[in-house]
């Protein structure tokens, strides 16, 4: 396809986009399917994600079309699989099932890495949709990784709405009468997206960057509460000693 005249390459995506779904379940076309993605232009992108609609879902929990759906990401404008993202989130249902799934929990990761390049900064719905869906489940296998994800690459505003969602949890008691950040601390997913609030909350108290210092005093309010237990465990220890360690560095500097 490198090397495909114009009227080769229009043939080439006009063979393709009639069997375009098939082909990227299978897992030998699925590659000719993602070279065709990145060589063709973009009027033959368009039609190429025109004719996956209403299998977008299915071809992200497969483990080949989930490959094809991040080459979409990757390679084709917003404005032409926006429709594919609108379908991801179209319900709580849809969303649970392709970001618990271990392919496509990576397509999701795609989109949201994309969407920060391409839209994070604009008053992007789909942007919106996909971060503000993705809290309720960060305490599962997959999913738990790109709520990290996206609160490294939420813009100013969406990680001041993502930090609440999660403080606000604190204000609900969970089944075992505990606070939201009490129970993640402890859970074996959730305890990883508590460190990287931890991490981006150090950051904004202690090196400029934007946002609420009180994340900072929020969050080690509920680690020193819980030090003792958590230092019984490796990962507790770990944000402990964190804690410690830049408390004492900036009164020290300070």
């Amino acid at each position: 396809m490198d090397f495909a005249t114009a009227s080769q390459k229009k043939s080439i995506a006009s063979l393709l986009s009639k069997r375009i779904v098939d082909l990227s379940f299978n897992k030998y076309s699925c590659y000719v399917v993602e070279k065709a993605i990145i060589c063709l232009g973009h009027s033959y992108q368009l039609q190429m994600v025109k004719n996956i609609k209403g299998a977008e879902c299915k071809l992200s929990i497969n483990r080949n079309g989930n490959h094809v759906i991040q080459h979409i990401f990757e390679h084709v404008p917003l404005y032409a699989y926006k429709s594919v993202i609108e379908s991801l989130i179209s319900s709580s249902e849809i969303f649970y099932k392709i970001v618990t799934d271990k392919y496509g929990c990576r397509v999701i990761e795609h989109a949201i890495q994309n969407l920060e390049f391409q839209v994070m900064n604009s008053n992007s719905q789909q942007a919106r949709d996909l971060l503000n869906n993705i809290l309720p489940i960060s305490q599962t296998k997959h999913a738990s990784y790109l709520v990290q994800k996206a609160f490294i690459y939420a813009p100013s505003e969406l990680l001041h709405a993502m930090m609440n969602e999660i403080f606000d949890y604190c204000n609900k008691q969970t089944e075992h009468n505990k606070c939201a950040i009490d129970v993640m601390l402890y859970d074996k997913f959730g305890k990883h997206v508590i460190q990287t609030m931890f991490d981006i909350a150090i950051k904004v108290k202690f090196e400029g960057i934007k946002g609420e210092s009180i994340w900072f005093d929020r969050i080690a309010e509920h680690i020193l509460r819980h030090r003792k237990e958590l230092l019984r465990h490796s990962s507790g220890r770990k944000i402990v000693e964190k804690l410690y360690e830049v408390s004492n560095f900036f009164s020290i500097s300070s």
